[in-house]
């Protein structure tokens, strides 16, 4: 406020109509309507572009722990069946999906034979 009647004060300026309350208009009113669109355009697109952001993180945070889970359930599995069947033949199990790596501790543990095993698996 005080730069604005600062300035009419220096300049020996005087404004007949001059309201004290333009004073207090917001930064949108001085702009024409061409800048204003123009700057309502640049916030949205600044919006969808953070958004896009925000998202494509989120996704590859999901994605990225859900490598990580099928990698801990794939050596869990890998080392079961060693264990258990001493068999060192992992390469079927490097396409198994989450839900047949979680098979695979429940049919382990059911007394199934390795061939068994694979043959409920891979079906």
């Amino acid at each position: 406020m005080n730069n604005i009647l600062n300035y009419f004060y220096d300049n020996n300026e005087y404004i007949e109509n001059f309201n004290c309350e333009d004073i207090n208009r917001p930064f949108e009113d001085y702009l024409n309507y061409d800048q204003l669109l123009a700057y309502y355009r640049y916030e949205r697109d600044q919006r969808v572009i953070n958004t896009a952001i925000h998202d494509a993180k989120n996704e590859g945070i999901n994605k990225g722990i859900n490598i990580g889970i099928k990698k801990v359930k794939l050596e869990d599995a890998k080392t079961l069946i060693s264990n258990i069947y001493h068999i060192d033949d992992f390469e079927w199990l490097d396409n198994c999906t989450l839900e047949q790596l979680d098979q695979i501790i429940r049919i382990v543990t059911q007394g199934y034979t390795y061939q068994e095993l694979k043959k409920e698996i891979l079906k």
